[in-house]
């Protein structure tokens, strides 16, 4: 099931620190006003350690470590993220510091020491109905009682326009392999909070 709440409901002050990570539009990145939200949960969390699935060219690991350069990140993709980032690296400067790991997010076995020691665990690789269910369970394993799981690309609409404003995104469709927001709607148990203006979905798992 998907609520739908603004910022000020949930309790998000946003930041504007890792704003330059959004335009022109990179491989993995976020929409405005995603990186100001995105960092605004990160600083509500104050995490230790984060996880995510699916690096892209490592926007969300660079906002993490931007905010919080102490934190342990890990990051898993079927690519080679430096490959998404080459022609961007003015843009995004150096490569952040953290766990990157290249492979199959079905397949690749995690060490036990890892299992519930996450405060904030990201899904954001295969976005097909059977990737993100196979994704969210196993960040269901990683995130620890009283962390947070979130999703990015979580789309209730037909196009673009229908989240974010801008002419340039009134007619952009929505691809069809996007069925992120299809899958927590109709088929995750649990209840999760979509960020309104964001494609940004978030939920407290329970201590």
């Amino acid at each position: 099931m998907i609520e739908v709440k603004n910022i000020e409901q949930i309790g998000i002050l946003p930041s504007n620190k890792c704003d330059s990570f959004t335009q022109p539009y990179v491989w993995g990145s976020f929409i405005k006003p995603e990186p100001s939200v995105f960092e605004g949960i990160i600083k509500n969390k104050n995490p230790k350690r984060y996880f995510e699935f699916g690096t892209g060219c490592g926007v969300s690991v660079q906002i993490v470590k931007t905010v919080y350069p102490e934190c342990e990140c890990f990051s898993i993709d079927k690519d080679d993220f430096r490959t998404h980032r080459d022609g961007h690296s003015k843009q995004l400067g150096e490569i952040p510091e953290a766990h990157f790991w290249k492979g199959n997010t079905y397949t690749k076995r995690f060490p036990k020491s890892l299992f519930e020691s996450f405060d904030i665990v990201l899904v954001d690789a295969g976005h097909w109905i059977a990737d993100c269910a196979n994704d969210t369970g196993r960040a269901m394993d990683l995130v620890k009682p009283g962390g947070l799981l979130m999703w990015h690309d979580v789309i209730l609409g037909d196009t673009y326009g229908d989240v974010f404003e801008g002419e340039k995104y009134k007619n952009l469709k929505v691809s069809k392999s996007i069925e992120v927001a299809k899958y927590l709607k109709d088929s995750f148990p649990l209840t999760v909070t979509l960020i309104k203006g964001t494609t940004l979905a978030i939920m407290e798992v329970k201590e």
